[in-house]
């Protein structure tokens, strides 16, 4: 940086960049002034801007902003840039959150970075347009990008770093991550993303670095040079802790020394009911609980159960079968949770071997439950597995021998009791009911009313497609196509309906669904079954709606799906009674009657699918039980957002070979089990039960 250098950032908290603990509004953080502007890639399109737009409004939600405090600028670029609002352009929130709502997409192929740099450094950071650089307040920049640039960005970023200024990066979709590293100060304030959508699941991995980052301009070999520093004000500890303890041979004859670790960790807490509660299970092969988070009720009690811990044995280690359990059967108010009251959610995984099974996608699921994972390690067991499983990387913690676990307690306990995750609640979340029902005044309406009523009361956006009121078509024809088809002799819907999409050539009511859909965070199917299956006017609507290309292709089915970052599930009322639907009985197995939909249509286009909610033959009941039916639908519905979805064998558990296969070694890992993998994947096996009507099995 010539004679000038950027001395690199001062952080004050538990980790680098670490997330703040759960704060309520502007009052919560005390920050350093500081001058941000946003420099966002405006051809990312209308659902991305939006949800950009949401994530810079919750940032300024959680700033103290002002003149003389944090002062927030947005500019916007796609092959030129413009200023959307100047840092000196609102003094207040309320302003600043209004003029947000007005900024929109400009769509283009190509973007110029490099000019979006330039701009923002000679345009906005100048005292004209309110910047502070002379006075040293710190200045950011943040650049979010779904594009690779089209001009160069190098020497524009050289020259912000010039003047002091902090640029962070933040791509997803077709953006350079080498690119982005040119831009940013640092490394460690690049960002990918899949989808920008996801900064609403975990907005603090962003929001954190942006509001306790602090540079100054200074000449070489500096001493003692001033930084800025951040302060949170932290509150009094409200938790729910499971800890999650590898029972196998590779723990084996240190179980004292995991044993101390935990005792250690406990002893330092308040624990009693409401403030810390503590649950505890262990796991090999299988999993076990040793106790739930409502057991106990005194930190004597908790010691006591586990001192008498004694671990199950065995060399096999699931450790993904065990994040599942702990999520579907520990993080459950009956278990003693109290997530729905917003009390943050921590499981502490102990363990000293690899795992069978797959980790990563079940450990995500975990996190966008808004559970903390921390990772803690010894012996076999790889650190970068550990920092795979935790929450962020930061909260793994490795030793070589177990032995050294002692030095962990200290270096976990404020993380431990001050990191917040990003739980998946129910705000701005976006709910689509697609309803099938003739009768206003059925019990199917009812539900449907159920859930609207609930589900905007938790501040959800609901949209109903009524489907029979709508008088959706419910054939697919080529009628379903504007302008003519590709091969009209021997017309293919699934490969014509995918070139009108990519064409914008879809009937209407198609691109309508489409758009609903594609705004959803949950879809609820809402129906009577008819023949063991969905009406044909909602079997019409997914057979259109569905399209190739949108919903899915070969490449992006099941667990690597379009739809993954969705949840769907079935909500239908039957004629028959619960009983007359096991294996045993005339009509069968509902398991099996389930499969063709949940793993067929939802699980196929890579929805998290949850368990479906059945009615099970309302006309045979009173108008007493129907109510009760009714009022624990209502029940359900509050905790809709943090439920655990069914299991479905991911992707890489098959070979891409002839008809792709099992792994032979997820048929071997199976061999031992009494039941097959899945209702489809029963291996000549008893079916697993009511592993299409329950999570966690």
């Amino acid at each position: 940086m010539g004679t000038n250098q950027l001395l690199l950032y001062a952080l004050l908290g538990i980790m680098a960049f670490g997330l703040f603990p759960k704060l309520e509004a502007q009052d919560a953080l005390a920050v350093g002034k500081r001058d941000i502007i946003f420099l966002v890639d405006s051809s990312m399109g209308t659902i991305i801007i939006n949800a950009v737009r949401e994530f810079i409004r919750k940032f300024i939600d959680t700033m103290p902003i002002g003149p003389d405090q944090v002062q927030v600028g947005v500019a916007m670029f796609s092959t030129t840039p413009r200023s959307e609002i100047n840092l000196n352009s609102f003094s207040s929130k309320e302003s600043l959150i209004s003029a947000l709502a007005k900024i929109k997409p400009n769509p283009s192929v190509e973007v110029n970075i490099g000019s979006g740099l330039d701009f923002v450094r000679t345009n906005m950071l100048r005292a004209e347009s309110g910047s502070r650089i002379q006075d040293q307040v710190p200045q950011l920049v943040l650049l979010l990008t779904s594009k690779k640039s089209k001009d160069a960005v190098q020497q524009p970023a050289e020259a912000l770093r010039q003047m002091g200024v902090l640029t962070l990066a933040a791509g997803s979709r077709a953006a350079d991550e080498a690119e982005l590293r040119q831009i940013a100060f640092d490394e460690s304030v690049v960002f990918m993303q899949k989808d920008f959508r996801m900064l609403l699941r975990n907005p603090r991995e962003i929001i954190s670095p942006l509001s306790t980052l602090s540079g100054v301009v200074v000449s070489e070999d500096p001493t003692d040079p001033v930084v800025d520093v951040t302060t949170v004000r932290t509150q009094r500890v409200v938790r729910d802790i499971v800890f999650l303890v590898d029972g196998s041979s590779y723990v084996g004859s240190k179980t004292q020394t995991v044993l101390d670790f935990i005792t250690g960790v406990v002893n330092r807490l308040d624990v009693r009911p409401e403030r810390v509660r503590i649950g505890l299970m262990q796991f090999a092969e299988g999993q076990r609980t040793e106790f739930y988070l409502n057991t106990y009720n005194t930190k004597q009690d908790v010691l006591s159960a586990i001192a008498r811990l004694s671990l199950m044995g065995g060399r096999a280690l699931n450790t993904g079968a065990a994040l599942q359990y702990a999520l579907a059967n520990h993080f459950q108010p009956a278990a003693g949770s109290r997530r729905r009251q917003g009390i943050q959610q921590v499981l502490v995984l102990i363990t000293g071997g690899p795992s069978q099974d797959e980790v990563k996608q079940v450990a995500d699921r975990v996190a966008l439950a808004g559970v903390l994972t921390f990772a803690v390690g010894a012996g076999q067991v790889e650190e970068s597995f550990l920092k795979t499983t935790a929450f962020v990387e930061s909260l793994a913690y490795y030793r070589s021998n177990f032995a050294d676990l002692s030095s962990v307690v200290e270096e976990i306990m404020t993380p431990l009791i001050t990191v917040v995750g990003e739980s998946d609640t129910p705000d701005s979340k976006t709910v689509l009911i697609v309803y099938a029902h003739q009768s206003a005044g059925s019990f199917n309406a009812a539900a449907k009313d159920a859930a609207v009523d609930v589900l905007k009361k938790q501040g959800c956006n609901v949209i109903v497609s009524d489907l029979y009121e709508m008088k959706f078509k419910a054939t697919a024809t080529k009628e379903d196509i504007t302008g003519p088809v590709k091969n009209p002799e021997h017309f293919c819907y699934g490969e014509e309906t995918m070139l009108a999409w990519q064409e914008g050539r879809l009937a209407s009511d198609i691109v309508e669904e489409h758009k609903k859909l594609k705004e959803a965070d949950i879809v609820i199917f809402q129906f009577p079954m008819y023949w063991f299956s969905v009406p044909a006017i909602m079997k019409g609507w997914m057979d259109r709606v569905l399209t190739l290309g949108f919903a899915y292709t070969l490449e992006k089915r099941y667990s690597e799906g379009i739809f993954r970052e969705k949840k769907a599930m079935l909500s239908f009322t039957t004629g028959s009674h619960e009983t007359m639907f096991n294996s045993s009985e005339i009509i069968g197995d509902m398991n099996v009657t389930l499969w063709p939909v949940q793993n067929g249509v939802l699980n196929y286009c890579g929805f998290q699918v949850l368990a479906p909610q059945i009615f099970w033959a309302p006309t045979h009941l009173s108008a007493e039980a129907r109510g009760s039916l009714l009022e624990g639908w209502r029940t359900r519905l509050q905790g809709l957002f943090s439920e655990v979805p069914l299991t479905f064998p991911p992707v890489d558990s098959f070979g891409e070979g002839k008809g792709f296969q099992l792994k032979p070694e997820v048929q071997e890992k199976q061999a031992d089990s009494p039941f097959g993998l899945t209702v489809g994947h029963h291996l000549e096996k008893p079916l697993p039960p009511h592993s299409q009507m329950k999570a966690g099995v």
